[in-house]
């Protein structure tokens, strides 16, 4: 084995335990860390964006079962809107937090559209009242596609007066489009008034991730959903931004660098200055459930709706089997933007959700070289050319709907979803109806969105301050913090320099055999067959390198005719492989050489 390959295994290894260590120290600081503030959350977003000389305006997007959503604008009456939709645990600061490029929010703004960006329900700018009561956290990435998708859509149009919109999403942004695009009751309505749908990194399937801190980080749902309902807000205490933000105090913001390639992959265009800023208000909270369902999505390798369990799938869907979202059904002319080294959304999964989607509906597909799933928020300066080709799409593709010239009397064109007559508890099934009851409205047009009387407009008033429960325990005071992270720091080299160690030996072992195996073939004086029983006599290694190797060696054997002579000199001209596989291959293609057991007698 290579010093290279020793190299990659123990940089793999060191990266697979900085990721648990980061689970551990999230868990910690999630179960006892104090909730943020909205209000102070909310008017330090606006400040930043007034600092960088851009407008900013707060708009309140209420869905159907009551839920207030925190929607920012950067105002550009006139200009067409773009809804910017965040992933999993993230906020509305994704889209502005770059620092090696100008953020895709101002890039958007300058080339002359109405910015819009969203904030899903949990997350640190919509609490809202709702979020007092333990019902409130019943929710996955399905609910915010059904609900809080539309609610968004129909506000941007409302406020602007617009008949549609483009909508961008990251990761699960993108995958709760998908959701409400299918939905049988509001995917028309949805479909009728977006007309073009930008994907970055969508994480509809993942059952091929090689993010092992992912896979943690998701089981690290099951747990806390055994606490109190009050806790079942994920990672979205104050205490996780200030361990991430002492973990970046690091020199050079290299340890920082590392622990989110360990999450999210790396292909080393991704900015430690920008990873710091971006951590400052990263993870910023759901529920448990919803990294609960991205779970069982990596478990069953499908894009399906929650997994409730037999009982609880036969009371929601009327089925055993949650059921797969029906993706043939998006009809809204879409891009997809792809990072080559991103460890959530591998190529492999990548290319199976392009499967799903019908060819008339794809207009573009784009693999990025070196981008992880992060790289659009967090990469350097020789990054940011993906959101040149983010206009260049949305210039060739939006068909710039106009304004509407009066109010008419209706509200929404959306259906409206009765909300549950009360909470339901996270330990059993919603009372959803089943998908075969509802009415199958996927063929017919939607009808398209009209702007409401001024009286059915939220209003935009500051909302009143929410009294948050107390924390837990009190905050963890700074030398307390540095003091933790000292310590995993020095056991982090410790256990790097001990897997250094063992592959090392490892390596010694497997060029030793390798010497072995190369001394018998080349010795002098030994006929053809007394090599080849000298070679079957070396034990084989033990390794799982330079596989493809292997087919080499098989290819070479089949060739015919060859001597027995030619035989034993293709095989040792061969790169030796030290795999199990391909000594067990190569013994049994000796054994079966003819002659060579009568020639040695």
């Amino acid at each position: 084995m290579t010093s290279a390959a020793v190299s990659t295994v123990c940089a793999s290894c060191c990266c697979k335990c900085i990721g648990c260590l980061a689970v551990v120290v999230l868990l910690f600081a999630a179960l006892f860390g104090s909730r943020p503030g909205m209000e102070q959350e909310t008017a330090e977003f606006m400040s930043m964006v007034r600092q960088s000389r851009y407008p900013v305006e707060m708009h309140i997007a209420t869905a159907d079962d009551g839920v207030e959503l925190t929607m920012f604008r950067i105002p550009r009456p006139g200009g067409h809107p773009v809804l910017l939709q965040h992933g999993l645990l993230d906020s509305a600061w994704m889209w502005v937090v770059s620092k090696e490029f100008a953020p895709a929010a101002f890039q958007l703004y300058d080339a002359g559209y109405d910015v819009w960006l969203g904030n899903n329900r949990g997350n640190r700018f919509s609490l809202g009242t709702a979020a007092q009561s333990s019902g409130f956290w019943n929710f996955s990435f399905d609910d915010m596609g059904r609900l809080d998708v539309p609610a968004e859509i129909r506000t941007v149009l409302e406020k602007t007066g617009k008949t549609g919109l483009s909508f961008v999403g990251h990761a699960q942004g993108a995958s709760q489009f998908l959701v409400a695009a299918q939905d049988s009751l509001c995917g028309n309505s949805v479909q009728d008034n977006v007309d073009f749908f930008v994907a970055l990194s969508p994480d509809a399937y993942l059952g091929h991730t090689s993010s092992y801190a992912l896979e943690s980080l998701l089981e690290f749902a099951n747990f806390i959903q055994t606490f109190p309902s009050g806790t079942q807000t994920a990672l979205a205490s104050d205490n996780v931004l200030d361990a991430e933000h002492d973990l970046c105090i690091v020199p050079g913001g290299e340890l920082c660098k590392l622990a989110m390639a360990a999450v999210f992959g790396s292909g080393g265009l991704d900015s430690a200055a920008s990873i710091s800023a971006y951590l400052k208000h990263f993870p910023a909270g759901t529920s448990a459930k919803d990294m609960l369902h991205f779970s069982q999505l990596v478990k069953s390798q499908q894009f399906q709706r929650f997994d409730y369990g037999t009982s609880g799938n036969e009371a929601c869907y009327g089925s055993q089997n949650p059921a797969a979202y029906d993706l043939s059904k998006l009809a809204v002319p879409t891009a997809l933007f792809f990072g080559q080294s991103d460890a959530w959304v591998t190529p492999k999964d990548a290319h199976r959700l392009l499967d799903q989607l019908r060819p008339e509906t794809l207009v573009s597909q784009k693999f990025f070289p070196k981008f992880s799933h992060t790289t659009w928020q967090i990469g350097s300066k020789e990054a940011g050319y993906w959101i040149s080709d983010l206009l260049d799409q949305l210039q060739q593709n939006v068909r710039r709907p106009t304004s509407t010239s009066a109010a008419p009397a209706s509200t929404s064109a959306f259906p409206t979803r009765k909300p549950p007559t009360s909470p339901v508890p996270r330990t059993e099934a919603p009372t959803i109806a089943s998908p075969t009851a509802q009415p199958k409205a996927a063929t017919q047009p939607g009808p398209r969105i009209s702007t409401p009387p001024p009286s059915a407009i939220t209003s935009l008033s500051p909302r009143p301050r929410i009294s948050t429960p107390p924390s837990a325990m009190p905050p963890l005071s700074p030398a307390f913090r540095i003091g933790v992270f000292s310590i995993a720091a020095v056991a982090l080299l410790l256990t790097g320099a001990l897997f250094k160690r063992i592959w090392q030996t490892h390596s010694a072992m497997v060029e030793s055999q390798f010497q072995e195996r190369m001394i018998v073939i080349d010795s002098p004086g030994l006929s053809v067959e007394e090599r080849c029983k000298a070679y079957m006599a070396v034990p084989p290694p033990e390794s799982n390198f330079e596989e493809p190797l292997l087919s080499t060696r098989e290819r070479n054997y089949k060739l015919e005719p060859l001597t027995l002579e030619e035989y034993a000199a293709a095989y040792a001209a061969i790169p030796w492989s030290p795999t199990d596989e391909a000594a067990a291959t190569a013994d049994k293609l000796f054994s079966n050489v003819p002659d060579v057991e009568a020639d040695a007698s």
